[in-house]
């Protein structure tokens, strides 16, 4: 009997040892529950070195969409843009022009937010944009007026020229840098196409990304600036937004914001390039109402004596001619000349523009809807030498594209008609007639042309 009373006392306490045991693990386990949490909470409450986003844009960091395979409209080999395709997208598809680069664009600091990111405007664009089959090169504008207050508030403010009511006030280097690598981090993540935190709907990629436009032109009397600061302080733009970019797509590539026209050569670059030589993956340079060199060889020259070995970009040419007539043949002369000669690209920028006096000229589209001869000669171009995949200089007015299955030869002179293009061949004239021919009828008046054997 006493026995039995002994078990049962043990067997109780035994009980009532592993209730305590239980009830200790479970206060164990509610102070860690509230030790996180509070943590949390606490680290929540601190301020982080990056803005953050409302709620929504939040919500789309977390969500992961699906990943889009096809990076590109159309091939990115393709070698012909314009600017502000959605003016006359009928006319730019049927030219066969595959590249867009809208200008100023929605891909504006100013616009979007300085942390509190909209996203609507911009995915307007590119919406209209990829619904027309084309490929976009971005235009990222640094500036945002809530950030330029923070050191820069004595300055002048920029209500006048070009682009005021569009860029911010102010235009100089971020004050913030970081919160601008966060705003080119989010924009490119938003439009990469990889299938995290990716805009809704979003078709293709952007792959190609401009930092800022012209950014040596300051002209304070016409209210040109595009930038306020030397070339090392755009180069430390370059540099962040180069990073920030590479950060959130690596395999996204970078321009610098193009050199102008008259800058080619400019102590600007020489100090951009001196400092920021790596931070671009493109050479971009413009010429607005050019001339038929379209100044390539120049801005090759230029880059080459600074040490840069890239590819190059012409992200905004124009011409002028003094009749229709002439128009089409300097088109057709600066094309081959700046293909020719190493460009991989070139977009035209007067399009369909409403411009007044002698700039209605350069215009391929006489407003509102009428084709220029240039158009038919541009098309003629494109159609013959989009899908070329490189370019052999035979001689400095000699060019031969190789165009799948056959070479196309441009010749920008008499004196380079060469003897080995004997017998029938198909010729295409600067209005954009191709016609078969035989060779020895070919003569010095015809140049500039294009041939290829029949």
């Amino acid at each position: 009997m006493a026995e039995k009373n002994y078990l049962e006392t043990l067997t109780a306490k035994t009980k009532k040892n592993y209730l305590t045991i239980a009830l200790v693990i479970g206060a164990l386990i509610l102070i860690v529950i509230f030790a996180v949490y509070f943590s949390g909470a606490e680290k929540s409450s601190v301020p982080s070195s990056q803005p953050s986003e409302p709620a929504k844009q939040t919500e789309l960091r977390t969500e992961n969409r699906e990943l889009i395979t096809t990076a590109y409209a159309a091939p990115a080999t393709n070698h012909f843009g314009v600017i502000n395709a959605q003016k006359d997208f009928a006319g730019v598809k049927e030219a066969g022009i595959t590249w867009d680069r809208a200008y100023p664009g929605p891909f504006n600091w100013e616009k979007v937010g300085l942390d509190k990111f909209d996203w609507k405007t911009a995915d307007k664009y590119v919406e209209a944009i990829q619904e027309q089959n084309l490929n976009i090169l971005a235009t990222i504008w640094p500036f945002n007026s809530a950030d330029q207050a923070k050191c820069y508030a004595s300055e002048t403010t920029l209500d006048y020229g070009e682009l005021a009511g569009q860029l911010a006030t102010k235009r100089r280097k971020p004050c913030d840098m970081d919160s601008y690598k966060f705003f080119v981090s989010a924009l490119v993540e938003r439009y990469d196409g990889d299938g995290v935190r990716d805009m809704p709907g979003l078709k293709y990629g952007i792959k190609h990304w401009e930092i800022a436009s012209e950014p040596d032109v300051q002209l304070t009397g016409t209210g040109k600036i595009f930038f306020q600061g030397e070339g090392k302080d755009y180069a430390e733009i370059l540099k962040a937004s180069y990073s920030a970019v590479k950060t959130a797509d690596s395999s996204a590539k970078v321009l610098n914001g193009a050199v102008s026209k008259d800058g080619i050569g400019s102590v600007f670059w020489k100090d951009v390039f001196y400092n920021a030589k790596d931070s671009f993956d493109i050479a971009n340079y413009h010429c607005a109402d050019c001339d038929d060199s379209a100044r390539i060889q120049e801005f090759r020259n230029f880059i080459s004596r600074e040490g840069i070995d890239k590819p190059v970009w012409l992200t905004d040419f124009s011409i002028i001619g003094a009749s229709d007539k002439e128009q089409s043949k300097f088109v057709f002369t600066a094309y081959l000349t700046a293909l020719g000669k190493g460009a991989d690209k070139v977009f035209y920028g007067r399009w369909a523009e409403t411009l007044g006096g002698n700039l209605a000229k350069a215009n391929i589209i006489e407003l509102p809807s009428t084709k220029r001869p240039a158009f038919f000669t541009l098309k003629a171009l494109i159609g013959k030498l989009d899908n070329y995949s490189s370019v052999k200089i035979v001689s400095d007015e000699h060019y031969e594209f190789n165009v799948p299955g056959k070479a196309v030869h441009a010749f920008l002179k008499s004196t380079d008609l060469q003897a080995d293009l004997q017998g029938d061949v198909v010729k295409m004239d600067y209005n954009g007639t191709i016609k078969n021919d035989k060779m020895y009828n070919i003569a010095g008046a015809d140049v500039p042309i294009v041939l290829e054997k029949a």
